[in-house]
């Protein structure tokens, strides 16, 4: 008696695993460009928080109105209370509510947040996603931005746990 497992007879012909496959390429995917289609944003309804982007003043627009400051648009992303506008350029805007960092930029000056004001990237981005309390970007490069906050309440005291994304870039 031997150790181990019995030995196996060679396979016939046809019956064995089958041969390994030689890879000879990468797999890439492709990254998402730029629509060629831009205009201008327009937007109605409340504005307490600034989402609106009409400045301190307008808190509501009962008719859609273009948002001044903005031209050349191509993909707008609505949050919780703030807004992200793409342009054709690959440069993004923000306004509307600040909580947790969500406008990724700096909202020190007084009624900053009310108006679209742009977000310093590194490089050129081609998508843009906004959540609750954050937002986030593809560039061109393929680096992904987040910034903001995400919020979890799990219990009936609203305690919340808070996860801080740093806008630091993240090879996707």
């Amino acid at each position: 008696m031997g150790r181990g497992r019995p030995r196996k007879e060679a396979p016939a012909e046809g019956d064995g695993p089958a041969a390994k496959m030689q890879r000879t390429k990468r797999l890439e995917i492709p990254l998402t460009t730029l629509p060629k289609l831009s205009g201008n944003v327009l937007a109605c309804g409340q504005g307490e928080m600034g989402q609106l982007g009409m400045g301190e003043d307008i808190m509501e627009k009962t008719r859609p109105a273009i948002v001044e400051g903005l031209s050349d648009v191509v993909q707008i992303s609505a949050g919780g209370m703030h807004n992200l506008c793409l342009t054709r350029h690959g440069t993004v805007y923000s306004f509307g509510c600040n909580d947790e960092g969500a406008l990724g930029r700096d909202t020190s000056q007084e009624g900053s947040e009310f108006e679209p004001k742009l977000i310093e990237l590194p490089g050129l981005c081609v998508k843009i996603s906004a959540g609750d309390s954050h937002s986030a970007c593809l560039l061109n490069d393929g680096r992904v931005y987040a910034w903001g906050s995400f919020r979890v309440s799990g219990n009936r005291s609203n305690t919340k746990t808070t996860h801080f994304c740093t806008r630091q870039g993240a090879p996707v």
